[in-house]
């Protein structure tokens, strides 16, 4: 009786015919069927298949020459030295090693970001409770184990594949009009939080005997142990996000367009400056990746590039980078770093004014002052306090500004504020109203973390940690196009909804 009540209730799992799924209205279905993932990634699959191929075929000749000292210093490369020295395990069947379902497994890893599933043991988890993604990754046939999925995600981040989807996926939107070029760079930078351990090394023989075999190294090709050690995980560090959060976590260099799409992604060690040598590496990468939009923009409209970023990247160093890598006119748009700089103390009339590293003007009432204008033939800004009527009180106005038909005015040299942009001042209004597009690049961060699973890093070495950032941008890109494909373009930020409601 209760064995008859366990069936029961385990068949009550599977659906009664999975053709019932209403497809226009399940958003993984609309996602799916929209996004043409066969014509898209049909290069990226040929070179996955390859290098499985030679991934197997490496493993099974050091297998054999482990231990053989004449082979020491084998051409791996060369498959007429290794025809005589391989064997053939008799098989159980003549059909040979099964392929793997490139482009099921490929939905089914970029579908389950939808649902704000990343790590593999949950998108196995998810792949079985999930009859959708049955049908629509798998065709409702025999699903890949959880070693399959591993592997996939393993190697498509080992061998750059994620990032050649990424690639394409950017590269689309552009061809399609959905992402667009204006000139805009926007730049930040953001933390994934991690499991590894700091520091940590570990045997170098451990990759060496995975990948490609050391052949300078007689232990390694021997396969014993090697005592060469290199680090696990080089992107793994302590991040001070503010004084009070620190957290084991690594750091990912974004760039974004004005219209809140990702461009890229580039991890780099959480100790690293934020405006240090990874601003320059994703700024070059981004003009190769998307060197003919760029070019367009430089020689059709002849505009200079305006790169917007945080006040930690705006130093000598970087404004000159920005420079060589886009071309004369190239300007890096961000808020003063005022670092150790000093107050400033003035008198008018024997009445003390403080000018602060950060442009703020005060009289030694604590009036506050707002910029005017500059002075361009005197080399010197003109601040005010626009009410004449809010002074009226102050004991001091009769000899501060009793004469002053307006408000008081105060006018100091360019030269205590140096670090401020004497052409474009930065704490003019119409220099704010075009800073704001920088806001938008955290709106890009906040549906990575909080929809899409970007807030946690669940592996080791930097080609997994790349790839993470890379099939995240490929996925807010895939969203957009299909976004657009469906009617509904103005969805395309709506990463939850997009695609039904």
């Amino acid at each position: 009786m209760i064995r008859n009540r366990v069936e029961e209730y385990q068949q009550s799992f599977i659906p009664e015919g999975w053709v019932n799924i209403d497809r226009s209205q399940n958003r993984l279905s609309v996602f799916l069927h929209t996004y043409p993932f066969e014509e898209k990634f049909e290069g990226i699959r040929e070179k996955f298949e390859r290098c499985r191929y030679e991934e197997r075929k490496k493993a099974g000749i050091l297998e054999k020459i482990q231990g053989d000292q004449e082979e020491r210093h084998f051409d791996f490369y060369d498959d007429d030295g290794v025809k005589n020295k391989l064997t053939v395990k008799e098989r159980r069947s003549a059909a040979g090693r099964k392929a793997f379902d490139f482009y099921g497994l490929l939905k089914l890893f970029f579908a389950c970001m939808l649902k704000n599933i990343v790590q593999v043991t949950e998108v196995d988890q998810e792949l079985h409770d999930n009859p959708v993604l049955q049908l629509e990754c798998f065709g409702g046939g025999q699903l890949p184990s959880y070693d399959v999925l591993a592997a996939f995600d393993r190697d498509m981040n080992r061998h750059g594949l994620m990032k050649q989807v990424r690639k394409i996926a950017v590269a689309s939107n552009f061809a399609e009009g959905i992402n667009e070029f204006d000139g805009r760079l926007i730049v930040d930078v953001t933390h994934s939080e991690g499991n590894g351990k700091i520091g940590k090394m570990t045997k170098k023989c451990r990759d060496c005997h995975r990948d490609k075999a050391n052949s300078t190294c007689e232990l390694c090709v021997n396969g014993k142990p090697c005592d060469t050690p290199k680090l696990t995980d080089e992107t793994i560090d302590i991040v001070h996000k503010n004084k009070g959060k620190v957290m084991k976590a690594h750091k990912y260099q974004m760039v974004s367009t004005g219209i809140e799409l990702l461009l890229g992604t580039l991890a780099f060690n959480g100790k690293q400056s934020d405006g240090g040598e990874s601003f320059e590496q994703i700024l070059r990468e981004i003009k190769t990746d998307n060197g003919p939009w760029i070019d367009k923009w430089i020689t059709q409209f002849k505009k200079p590039i305006v790169i917007y970023a945080d006040g930690i990247y705006n130093t000598a160093a970087n404004r000159e980078m920005v420079v060589k890598v886009f071309g004369p006119g190239t300007k890096l748009s961000s808020k003063p770093n005022p670092g150790n700089r000093k107050t400033h103390k003035i008198k008018r009339k024997g009445i003390e004014f403080t000018v602060d590293k950060r442009a703020n003007v005060r009289c030694e009432k604590g009036a506050q002052f707002k910029f005017d204008a500059r002075e361009i033939d005197k080399d010197r800004y003109r601040f005010v306090i626009d009410e004449k009527y809010s002074c009226l009180s102050c004991p001091l106005y009769q000899p501060c500004s009793g004469k002053a038909k307006e408000g008081k005015t105060l006018r100091i040299g360019k030269n205590l504020l140096p670090h401020y942009d004497w052409d474009d001042p930065e704490f003019t209004k119409s220099y704010e109203k075009k800073y704001t597009i920088r806001t938008g690049i955290e709106r890009i961060i906040g549906r990575g973390k909080d929809l899409l699973g970007f807030r946690r890093q669940f592996k080791r070495g930097r080609s997994n940690v790349q790839g993470f950032g890379d099939r995240l941008t490929a996925m807010m890109n895939m969203i957009a196009y299909v976004a657009h494909a469906i009617g509904h373009p103005e969805r395309m930020l709506q990463c939850k909804n997009f695609a039904t409601g």
